[in-house]
C-alpha cells in the first residue's frame, strides 16, 4: 500500500504531505472562507424572507393559530405563476416570487397538520369534480396531461 501511495505522489508531483504545503493551505483556506460566506449569505436571505413573511402574513397558522411547524401555503396555486419548491417550509422560494404573491394576497401560514388536511381536501374536491364530468370531458382533460410515451427500442 505504501508503495502505491509513493507512486501516486510521484506521478501527480505531489509533496510527501500535501497538508503541509503552504500553497495548498492558502487555497484550502480561501475555499473554506468562501463556503462560510456562502452559508452566511443563505442564512441571511432565509431570515430576510421569514421577516418579510412574518411582517405581512403574521406568525401563526391561519386555521388553528399554532406557531409550530409552519409551512407556506399558496391560497390559489394558479395565481402569479406558482412554482413547486423543494426544501424546508418553502424557504427556497425566491424573494421576488414571495413579494409578488404578497401583493396578490395569495400567501398564508399553515401548520403541517392543517396544510396536510387542506391539501387532502383540495385533492378530494378536484377528484369529485373530475369524476362528475361527462366522459368526453374527462378524456379531453386526460389527453392534456398525458405524458409522451418513450420508445425504449431506440434507446
Amino acid at each position: 500500500m505504501f508503495f502505491l501511495i509513493n507512486k501516486l505522489e510521484e506521478h501527480f508531483n505531489m509533496p510527501k504531505n500535501i497538508y503541509l504545503d503552504p500553497e495548498y493551505q492558502k487555497k484550502y483556506r480561501s475555499q473554506k472562507e468562501h463556503i462560510t460566506r456562502q452559508k452566511q449569505y443563505k442564512q441571511t436571505l432565509k431570515e430576510n424572507k421569514k421577516k418579510l413573511l412574518f411582517e405581512n402574513i403574521g406568525d401563526s397558522c391561519s386555521f388553528c393559530g399554532s406557531n409550530e411547524n409552519l409551512e407556506l401555503d399558496h391560497i390559489n396555486p394558479k395565481i402569479g405563476g406558482h412554482h413547486k419548491t423543494r426544501g424546508h417550509r418553502g424557504m427556497n422560494t425566491s424573494i421576488n416570487h414571495i413579494q409578488k404573491q404578497l401583493e396578490l394576497n395569495n400567501l398564508r401560514w399553515l401548520c403541517c397538520k392543517c396544510h396536510k388536511d387542506h391539501s387532502k381536501k383540495q385533492l378530494n374536491a378536484a377528484w369529485n369534480h373530475f369524476i362528475n364530468l361527462p366522459l368526453d370531458k374527462q378524456e379531453e382533460l386526460l389527453l392534456q396531461y398525458e405524458t409522451p410515451k418513450q420508445n425504449y427500442e431506440t434507446l
